[in-house]
């Protein structure tokens, strides 16, 4: 074949070529290599055609050697680009947790090795959709000693730059009540296998709105203001410890026991918080307003003897209100050797149907010795109001006062890799603490403590 066709063909089947933006990455690098490959025999070929006074089709050759050059280094931007517009982080946690007696507090810890109350992972996903504004989502998938994973979007929000010092959010938010409520799933952020739960534990993490985030200074000190406002709709708060309470604990022969549900909407929804930092210290103050409507909704047929009729399955069988005021304020201590902190929050209702007033708090220390951190907590949780048997039944929290003492330590595996081993005995229980779910668990079953020890590795990654 003459030296004018195999160059008249190598250039058809440069042309030919498929485009690239289709491929995989592992694709795009093959063919980046067989375009190199073909860019050297093109020029191979054209010295050999100079050499040899062949000089009518080396414009062309060069001419298309250039655009399939530049070809390549469009098709790099472009994915480089794109690149540097989608961050992907992700969070894991496995554990193992034992405890003297079942405790179903969101964790559900069990009377044995337990590998699911405290499993979870998460992926977040940021997308720059300007020089000021990006995408956010974020997905938990828990286990909580149930049957199956769920896997909720924990944020789900767009944030847009309207200023240096100022940004608005709006989707799925966290709700900013405590020190870590930005990170409350991400274990690798703090020193426990898992947050105080008198001060941590509650019925709303999340909720759908919007809020701001003001940035400035007085002096030294580093602020933000952060507005809220929102509602979180139809929840039935599947993973917290308000969840399926037994309305009627059956007569054994006679009637079955019969359960219910209780769903919530969580509206007027709204407060403030101000984060300040400066040098080692950070300071955390939350103000917050939440009203709550409430139903009832059986599980299961409530039989009545005759000649009251029997409730079905699905049934509302009562519905309450209440408004809730909270107050927070958390400081802590940093210099990379010691850690202090300290929290206390404050709950007011105005009803008293679904929790009464009371205050809850933690004092936590450690000290880093190298890779290792050993820690220790101390926290309480006092309510002030007593509620009758029928207001229980419908939701509301009967005195749950309890006290706790944690001693662990934190061992750094990796950068990204902590694993943790603690004790926590919780003392001092009256109706079982914050310890048991549902309304009317307040029968002692606990006793008046308990123990739980936690196994814990946390990743981020």
């Amino acid at each position: 074949m003459s030296q004018k066709k195999q160059l008249a063909l190598i250039i058809s089947a440069l042309a030919a070529m498929p485009s690239a933006q289709a491929m995989t990455d592992a694709e795009m690098e093959a063919r980046f290599k067989k375009y190199e490959e073909k860019i050297e025999a093109l020029q191979a070929e054209v010295k050999e055609l100079k050499a040899n006074g062949g000089v009518v089709y080396v414009e062309d050759i060069d001419k298309q050697t250039r655009h399939n050059a530049k070809q390549i280094a469009d098709i790099q931007h472009k994915m480089d680009a794109e690149a540097e517009k989608l961050k992907i982080n992700g969070f894991m946690t496995a554990a193992v947790s034992d405890g003297d007696d079942p405790i179903e507090a969101a964790h559900d810890i069990m009377d044995n090795p337990n590998f699911r109350g405290d499993a979870k992972a998460g992926l977040q996903f940021n997308y720059k959709l300007g020089e000021n504004s990006q995408a956010v989502l974020q997905l938990v998938a828990r286990s909580h000693g149930n049957e199956s994973w769920e896997t909720n979007a924990e944020w789900a929000y767009i944030d847009y730059g309207m200023s240096e010092n100022l940004h608005a959010r709006m989707g799925r938010l966290r709700i900013p009540m405590y020190l870590f409520s930005e990170s409350i799933d991400v274990g690798y952020t703090y020193p426990w296998t898992r947050p105080p739960l008198e001060v941590y534990q509650t019925i709303l993490t999340s909720y759908e709105g919007a809020d701001l985030l003001y940035s400035f200074n007085t002096g030294s000190v580093n602020h933000t203001l952060q507005p809220f406002v929102g509602s979180s709709l139809n929840n039935e708060n599947i993973d917290q410890q308000y969840d399926t309470f037994p309305v009627f604990e059956g007569v054994p022969g006679a009637y079955p026991p019969v359960r219910a549900r209780l769903k919530m909407d969580l509206k007027d929804l709204y407060g403030i918080s101000l984060n300040s930092t400066w040098g080692n210290w950070t300071t955390k103050v939350t103000a917050m307003h939440l009203g709550i409507d409430g139903s009832l909704v059986l599980l299961d047929g409530l039989p009545l003897p005759p000649p009251l009729p029997a409730v079905a399955a699905g049934e509302v069988i009562t519905e309450v209100s209440d408004n809730l005021q909270y107050y927070a304020i958390g400081g802590m201590y940093d210099n990379g050797s010691l850690l202090a902190m300290a929290e206390v929050a404050n709950l007011r209702s105005s009803d008293y149907t679904f929790m009464g007033d009371g205050v809850s708090g933690h004092l936590t220390g450690g000290y880093r010795l190298g890779r290792w951190m050993p820690y220790a907590t101390y926290a309480w949780a006092q309510s002030y109001n007593d509620f009758n048997d029928l207001y229980q039944m419908m939701g509301a929290v009967p005195n749950r006062n309890m006290k706790s003492v944690t001693l662990g330590v934190r061992r750094e595996l990796t950068n990204q890799l902590s694993a943790k081993l603690e004790w926590v005995n919780y003392f001092d229980l009256e109706n079982n603490g914050n310890l048991e779910s549902g309304a009317t668990s307040f029968a002692g079953a606990l006793g008046d403590d308990a123990n739980v020890y936690t196994l814990s590795l946390d990743a981020v990654f």
